[in-house]
């Protein structure tokens, strides 16, 4: 399994993840928001050269208000900047095998380094559902004070996960 940006040759129609809002954003917006600046997505393939994704996450930079999180050190911020986990998936064929894991943990490596060139306090995530905030939260990630789908993983314990920097 390989994960790269997206691009052009990435075979995308196929891609079924079970959750239609994840699917659609793959299809019809993905290459769209990285052309205008507004996220990357990366795919993994099979293999180098691959056509076929089946998995994504999405990232971008991001903000929150400094209230809604729960250590005093940060909450006195008014804004907090962060890197947004925009989306994360992994086809129907693929979950249950370990992909979601490498996935996040790809995506957190990535803000990891971008974190350490522009500053960031945290990685951000909106789960859909509870299941997806139960994945999250199985990883570390905390509920902020607002909403418990709501989630964010700070880049000091990302930087204790002793992740290797990430390549490309």
């Amino acid at each position: 399994m390989v994960i790269e940006r997206l691009t052009a040759r990435h075979g995308r129609d196929e891609f079924d993840c079970g959750e239609e809002s994840l699917n659609r954003f793959l299809r019809m917006f993905a290459r769209q928001k990285a052309a205008r600046d507004l996220g990357v997505t990366f795919v993994a393939v099979p293999a180098p050269g691959d056509r076929k994704v089946v998995g994504y996450y999405t990232l971008l930079a991001g903000a929150v208000a400094g209230d809604a999180v729960a250590e005093p050190e940060v909450a006195s911020q008014h804004i907090i900047p962060v890197v947004r986990l925009a989306r994360l998936a992994v086809d129907s064929q693929y979950q249950g095998q370990g992909l979601g894991k490498r996935l996040l943990l790809d995506a957190l490596r990535r803000a990891g380094s971008a974190a350490d060139m522009v500053g960031a306090y945290a990685v951000v995530v909106d789960a859909l559902h509870e299941g997806a905030s139960s994945f999250y939260r199985h990883y570390g990630f905390r509920a902020f004070l607002d909403n418990p789908l709501h989630l964010y993983m700070a880049l000091r314990a990302i930087r204790g996960l002793g992740l290797r920097p990430a390549k490309g």
